[in-house]
């Protein structure tokens, strides 16, 4: 009742009225100078030489124990679940390094008369059980080519404490051809369903543990399971992911740091994805090639932190995106990446990741958008260049408060920027108890070099919000959507305009609600599934796996699809 243009912070409203409410547009509010001194800090802490380092040069320990994989409850019962199944339960084992220091030649002495770790030469061993490194132990990997056993049965290597890895090549490897182990061929239409290709051989850090890579070469790791079995990767665990006898070796972990470590000038291809993280805290990623990864070349997901993604080559994810963070991964800095031929965007922040510096960045020929920020706030945009993307230049979609500034965005197929609000209440598989979103956009646009995109250089849809001003527009053509009726303002404001926008009520139901039709269910017609309190985010992949037993194949197919774009 007292509103206000002028004076935004007088303006009250509660989502249940619902009507519209007004949205402004601001700036970040992101200090870039700081921003800048501290990606200096990182690339200085983190060269290769300083990494290096870190490196232990003394060896010590006897602590290796042969463990039966079906008595392990110490580790994440998810990522146990496929190896169960594909490695048998019964008689696979698992070696545990317990306490000391270790080089991967140690490791081969104390056990080459069992021929769990095999050696080819000099440089070359064969790994042929899945390793597990303990909070007091480290493994140290240097100037070696190491195959990691594929076929016939899968290893992994997951650590709880630390891994050192330098100058050395990791093949996934076909034991019985005694040759490097191709993927899959997995049809597109079940390229995310869970555990439906066979276990691949994959790198997890734990909590509490610290993971270094230099100049390493890693091809072919990783498949689709349910947790952090993507390639390399870290992860942070719930309660619930491990066996309940276990709950108290979790909550000992818990109280311990979240993974972390340094990841420089890898060549990491034809995984799943190059790099994948889940509650990762303060992880360097720079001066890495990934390249012709499965679905991303970098994925930091769920709540990962301080991340520095910098001085990378990111070239042909060949199902979507080249960079992306994605649900509350929020203080990250993503620099000086070059993004080519990803099959959907060059570089995407998604669901909630918030506060985020997206800066001096190449996104070219992408599949999608160049630039992208879907369901976030407070996103600097600046000095990037985005051209010759098959749709925008930048996308900005249920985002608030993103400043895009100084960008170079030229010749892409739609448009130079995009910014939307849009209505996803029902967009399939989306959990909105912990993907929420605001119904509204807000960016601010200046200093941008805007030319020859095809169909519009900014276009503004559906009630956003935009400030534009100072930008490099040839005769300030190309503005358009609700732009396009304030085209006259804006010629006379020589391009300097500012365009208020509308929010709307967020009233998605739960789509953990899903709906099931089938043969089945002739008589009821349909039948919803409720599983939004489920223990964790898997449940769909058990369910999926019991409808294949008892259910038509469309119920089973459904049930996986939903778990896998929750995904």
């Amino acid at each position: 009742s007292h509103f206000n243009f002028k004076d935004p912070k007088i303006v009250l409203h509660r989502f249940s009225d619902g009507i519209p409410y007004v949205i402004f547009p601001q700036k970040s509010g992101i200090n870039l100078n700081k921003s800048l001194k501290h990606l200096n800090y990182i690339y200085k802490k983190y060269s290769i030489n300083n990494v290096l380092r870190k490196f232990p040069t003394k060896y010590y320990g006897s602590s290796l124990e042969i463990y039966d994989l079906h008595k392990i409850d110490f580790l994440p019962s998810i990522n146990l679940y496929p190896l169960y199944n594909f490695n048998g339960k019964e008689n696979a084992k698992v070696l545990i390094v317990r306490d000391g220091t270790y080089s991967i030649e140690g490791v081969y002495e104390q056990l080459k008369n069992d021929n769990y770790v095999k050696k080819i030469n000099k440089d070359t061993y064969e790994i042929k059980i899945p390793i597990v490194v303990m909070p007091t132990a480290s493994l140290i990997i240097t100037n070696k080519t190491i195959r990691l056993e594929t076929l016939p049965k899968s290893v992994v290597i997951m650590y709880y404490g630390n891994i050192y890895a330098s100058n050395s090549k990791f093949l996934t490897w076909d034991i019985r051809r005694d040759r490097y182990c191709p993927r899959e061929n997995i049809p597109d239409s079940k390229i995310l369903y869970i555990n439906y290709e066979k276990p691949r051989p994959y790198f997890l850090g734990l909590q509490g543990s610290k993971g270094y890579f230099v100049n390493n070469i890693f091809r072919g790791l990783g498949f689709h399971s349910t947790s952090a079995t993507f390639g390399l990767g870290v992860l942070s665990p719930k309660a619930h992911d491990y066996y309940p006898i276990s709950r108290s070796f979790y909550y000992f972990l818990n109280s311990s740091h979240a993974p972390t470590g340094a990841y420089i000038g890898n060549d990491i291809y034809d995984g799943l994805m190059a790099f994948y993280a889940n509650g990762g805290k303060n992880i360097a990623y720079l001066g890495n090639y990934t390249h012709d990864n499965v679905i991303y070349n970098f994925d930091p997901h769920d709540y990962s932190t301080g991340l520095v993604i910098a001085r990378n080559l990111s070239v042909g994810a060949k199902k979507a995106h080249g960079i992306i963070i994605s649900r509350g991964c929020n203080h990250n800095y993503i620099a000086e990446n070059i993004a080519i031929k990803n099959s959907a965007n060059g570089i995407m922040i998604d669901r909630q990741s918030n506060n985020n510096l997206i800066y001096n960045n190449l996104a070219y020929a992408n599949g999608f958008m160049g630039i992208s920020s879907i369901e976030s706030k407070n996103i600097l945009v600046k000095n990037n260049v985005a051209v010759g993307n098959y749709v925008d230049g930048i996308m900005i979609r249920n985002t608030l408060n993103l400043h895009a500034d100084n960008n170079k965005l030229q010749y892409n197929a739609k448009n130079g920027i995009e910014i939307m609000t849009k209505n996803i209440d029902r967009f399939p598989g989306r959990d909105f108890g912990r993907d929420p979103y605001a119904k509204a956009a807000s960016a601010v646009i200046s200093n941008n070099h805007i030319k020859n995109n095809y169909n519009a250089n900014i276009m503004v849809k559906n009630g956003a919000a935009i400030r534009i001003k100072n930008n490099d527009i040839p005769n300030n053509m190309g503005l358009e959507g609700d732009l396009n009726f304030f085209y006259g303002k804006v010629v006379r404001n020589k391009g300097d305009f500012t365009l208020y926008g509308l929010g709307f009520p967020y009233v998605a139901r739960s789509t953990d609600m899903l709906e099931l039709t089938g043969a089945a269910y002739k008589r009821t017609k349909k039948i919803f599934l409720d599983i939004s309190d489920a223990p964790n985010d898997y449940a769909g992949t058990y369910l999926g796996g019991l409808y294949a037993k008892k259910e038509p194949l469309e119920i089973t197919k459904a049930e996986l699809i939903r778990a896998s774009s929750r995904f």
